[in-house]
């Protein structure tokens, strides 16, 4: 986990405090036209951010000196549509040294006026969510039953149910920001079918501060472009606990069983069991995951790339996982067991986890650019982001053309610690992070206690059996 305060190449940078429920992140920015560098002495003045979009404030704030930016999430305002600046702080207009930190904060809508929350019976309640005056998208619902969801395979000429929130990082202001409470209750044959969309699943997209809880999703399948996931197309800022997907995905560049990209999203005790396909970014679990944390998660269903096209240096389908396809995230505490197949960057746990650099130059419009944590190059004018691997394993067969790993299939930095693959299993030999082990040897406790595993708290283990989470016996 990283944290606030962090000092790299003389500019205090911050990371994600991946636990805390309002995401806080710093970009280092440019200043004053030139990059790095700016004197503490230099006062400039706070400008008026309300009313932008979060990737609008960081585009605007190039031009004002200003070193860094932190983001606060989730604040209720009547005056400004959710996604848009409520207000600053310092406030607008108040002089500031040059590297002090603004924080900037999200607006969620109005705040509701219900003090219970409201209920959702049927298939036809949850899709009146932000499509019906009496249910918006900053509310609070709950599940009061278990939900029949097949007749949605005949609905809107066969595209199915219709996701919750749409949009995407550039266009917030019809997300999902409010909270689904889903009391253990179960959703039953979900379908959706719309391979031309993005941001596709029961929830379209989930904006900063939405929070999805103990929702389970069986059978069904959902089908769509970019960012497609069974509970989540895309989370941005959102945290998502206790839910589980046994549904088949379908997508293109970040797929996912339970979330198709997760960004600067906290995952939490999680699990998908379906069978999950893609052209890039596949996982079990989430197909990219940038900033943020999965932890205390798993996946069993089987995750396969599918080629589009051959580029020079030959096919190209990569970083495909049985957990996370394209992991720039804290993952820990996790396992995956499904087959894997793919063709570069293919991993038992993650297809890719390691050290990405993108030239800051590239813009600040670019969901990339919120990292699990950062390093800038001043000379190269670029950041460096990485993810990381704890405590993990993973058992599944493993096939892949390129970059091929029993844990990880490609990474340029040794992001893992503590974590195994069964090399029997996976008939892979070799990983670019984490320590293989047979079978036999798969199924001793001790193998992950020497490790440092939390066997009281954590982890369980019965005799004969890989590890499991002790979340998931009830």
């Amino acid at each position: 986990m990283t944290h606030l305060g962090e000092t790299r190449n003389g500019l205090r940078v911050a990371g994600v405090n991946a636990g805390a429920a309002l995401a806080s992140i710093a970009l280092v920015l440019l200043c004053s036209g030139a990059l790095f560098g700016c004197p503490s002495s230099v006062r400039v003045t706070v400008p008026d951010f309300t009313g932008l979009t979060l990737y609008e404030a960081m585009a605007e704030v190039e031009s004002h000196g200003i070193e860094e930016v932190d983001v606060a999430a989730g604040e209720f305002s009547d005056a400004s549509p959710p996604g848009r600046v409520v207000r600053t702080e310092p406030a607008a207009g108040a002089e500031v040294v040059a590297v002090h930190s603004i924080k900037l904060f999200l607006s969620k809508g109005p705040e509701p006026t219900m003090e219970q929350p409201i209920a959702i019976a049927s298939v036809e309640d949850l899709q009146k969510i932000g499509r019906d005056a009496a249910y918006p998208l900053n509310a609070r619902y709950k599940l009061t039953a278990n939900i029949d969801a097949s007749a949605t395979a005949d609905w809107n000429n066969g595209a199915g149910f219709a996701p919750i929130g749409s949009g995407d990082v550039n266009n917030p202001t019809n997300a999902f920001y409010g909270k689904l409470e889903g009391n253990g209750r179960v959703i039953t044959g979900l379908h959706i079918n719309r391979p031309n969309a993005s941001s596709v699943g029961l929830f379209g997209y989930l904006g900063p501060g939405a929070v999805v809880e103990k929702v389970h999703l069986v059978d069904g399948s959902v089908t769509g472009g970019a960012d497609t996931g069974a509970l989540a197309g895309l989370a941005d800022m959102a945290e998502v606990r206790r839910c589980t997907a046994e549904v088949d995905v379908a997508g293109t560049y970040g797929a996912g069983g339970l979330i198709g990209s997760a960004v600067l999203t906290q995952v939490t005790e999680c699990a998908a069991m379906g069978a999950v396909s893609g052209h890039g970014d596949v996982g079990g679990l989430v197909g990219d995951a940038f900033g943020g944390a999965i932890v205390r998660s798993c996946a069993d269903g089987p995750v396969a790339g599918t080629l589009i096209h051959t580029a020079a240096g030959g096919p190209f389908y990569g970083h495909v996982g049985g957990l996370v396809g394209a992991n720039l995230s804290e993952v820990a505490d996790c396992y995956a067991l499904g087959s894997v197949i793919g063709s570069r960057g293919v991993g038992g746990l993650t297809g890719n986890t390691g050290r990405w650099t993108r030239l800051l130059a590239e813009g600040l419009t670019d969901k990339a650019l919120w990292p699990a944590t950062i390093t800038v190059n001043a000379s190269e004018e670029s950041f460096t982001t990485t993810g990381t691997v704890a405590r993990c394993y993973s058992a599944g067969l493993v096939q892949g053309l390129e970059h091929a790993g029993g844990l990880i299939g490609r990474s340029n930095s040794d992001t893992a610690s503590a974590s195994f693959w069964d090399v029997d299993t996976s008939g892979q030999a070799s990983s670019v992070g984490g320590v293989g082990k047979t079978t036999a040897d798969m199924k001793k406790q001790a193998t992950y206690t020497g490790a440092g595993w939390d066997f009281a708290n954590t982890w369980g283990i019965a005799a004969g059996q890989y590890p499991h989470l002790l979340w998931e016996t009830p």
